[in-house]
């Protein structure tokens, strides 16, 4: 039972590193987003059992939480601080106008800093480029639409914001693994 306790532990200890901030790599990130909505889905579903299968799912995604701290060095810079706060309100921005065609461009001009200085800053705050982070927040807008609407995968990716369905199909693919029909039928499959 020790051993339990240690674990246990060795995980809450997770919390205590200093740092709030963890960027994982997409790989990871697509893994988390996983073990999240599997736990929502149980608390949801509250079958039999739902309690364990959500704390089962909790404990591994604290497990990569701590193999990524043991394997990363996770560096606190004081300048994190100032940048969060140049970067939140352009992140708010594309968090709330991400179906509307965005450039970079006109968000550096819109924030009066050069693209080159946005870009700077985007990237060490978030851990992604401009381009990378407005695909991630599209794709999971759109595979929420997928997930609890009847709309058709053209309706679907004109209400995110991009430009073309082939578009959409190859940027949701890079960063689902899957096509935007495969994956509407995993989901569905998975919530019946």
């Amino acid at each position: 039972m020790s051993g339990n306790k240690d674990r246990i532990g060795k995980l809450v200890s997770l919390f205590n590193t200093g740092s709030n901030i963890l960027s994982f790599p997409v790989k990871e990130q697509t893994m988390i987003e996983e073990l999240l909505f599997k736990m929502v889905s149980e608390v949801n579903s509250a079958n039999t059992g739902y309690e364990e299968m959500f704390a089962s799912y909790l404990i591994q995604l604290l497990m990569i939480c701590n193999r990524y701290i043991e394997q990363n060095t996770i560096s606190v810079d004081s300048s994190i601080h100032c940048i969060h706060k140049k970067v939140a309100p352009i992140v708010q921005f594309i968090n709330s106008h991400y179906m509307k065609p965005l450039s970079l461009g006109a968000l550096a001009k819109l924030y009066n800093m050069s693209p080159y200085y946005l870009c700077k800053v985007f990237k060490e705050s978030t851990g992604f480029t401009f381009t990378e982070y407005l695909s991630q927040i599209r794709v999971k807008e759109a595979q929420t639409l997928l997930r609890r609407s009847g709309s058709s995968i053209t309706e679907v990716s004109e209400k995110v914001g991009f430009g073309s369905v082939s578009q959409f199909g190859r940027v949701f693919k890079e960063i689902s693994g899957v096509s935007p029909l495969k994956y509407r039928k995993k989901t569905q499959y998975a919530n019946t």
